[in-house]
């Protein structure tokens, strides 16, 4: 509170000194200051921070993909659409064909073989990254 009483004595001051600008000046600068250390203890126990632990976020791709394989027979244009993004991204020498035809193609493997086609793609990505 003291604080307080001489900013605003200062601020008094430094009205007062009127045409004497180096005293205006000065005290005005004082009054300031003294404002300043008053609105910081004053916000400073109002405004606490609190304190958060970082939250794990995964890779959006990586989303997708678990998100595509529980979704089954459902799921898998997502899943190829990722794969292809990726193979395309990382410039592989044997990306996976990409047409209508293909894709119906593996839209209608069994489940077992599709697994096996997803393997066979992340093994040849893994390979050559």
């Amino acid at each position: 509170m003291a604080i307080a009483i001489i900013a605003g004595a200062a601020a008094a001051l430094a009205i007062a000194a009127g045409p004497n600008l180096a005293v205006a000046l000065f005290l005005g600068g004082a009054a300031a200051l003294g404002g300043g250390v008053v609105a910081i203890l004053v916000l400073g126990d109002r405004v606490r921070r609190t304190e958060t632990r970082p939250v794990a976020v995964e890779s959006e791709t990586l989303v997708t993909l678990r998100d595509a394989l529980s979704s089954g027979p459902l799921g898998r244009e997502r899943v190829i659409a990722a794969v292809r993004a990726v193979e395309w991204g990382q410039a592989v020498r044997d990306p996976s064909p990409a047409g209508a035809e293909e894709d119906r193609r593996l839209l209608e493997l069994p489940r077992e073989e599709f697994r096996r086609w997803l393997t066979e793609r992340l093994d040849r990505l893994e390979r050559e990254t």
